[in-house]
């Protein structure tokens, strides 16, 4: 019984989380992804073993590095010992603003400070750009 199949975009990847209230003969799921929201054989990312029987709670979760830069489409497929499966999803992850690493803050004077400082400030990024922000 899946009760949570969900996705969000990281600094690291697309973490995708599910969770089941219990499992019944299950085997394993595929974790498929699509830029199109079409899925084939070819579309499995990650094989995760299930707990066969289990009447607990249990919480799944993969990290994507390897995502394209436009809306990514995730299916979840949840196969059985004896070969019967159940498709979730899809839902969806909108890559096309990838988020930008924060290395360091500085005031106007260009003096670093920290994330609780207030004023004027610059968000200085991993590739050199920077963001003004008023705190």
């Amino acid at each position: 019984e899946l009760t949570v199949f969900e996705g969000f975009s990281t600094e690291q990847g697309n973490v995708i989380k599910w969770q089941t209230a219990s499992e019944h003969n299950s085997s394993h799921y595929l974790l498929e992804r699509s830029t199109t929201g079409e899925f084939n054989e070819n579309s499995t990312i990650k094989i995760v073993q299930a707990a066969g029987n289990s009447t607990e709670t249990i919480d799944y979760m993969c990290l994507d590095r390897d995502y394209l830069p436009t809306t990514n489409y995730y299916q979840l497929t949840q196969v059985d010992i004896d070969g019967q499966f159940k498709i979730y999803g899809p839902i969806a992850i909108y890559n096309t603003i990838k988020l930008k690493k924060v290395v360091k803050i500085v005031n106007t004077l260009g003096q670093q400070v920290d994330e609780t400082a207030t004023g004027v400030l610059f968000e200085i990024y991993e590739d050199g750009t920077l963001k003004r922000i008023w705190r």
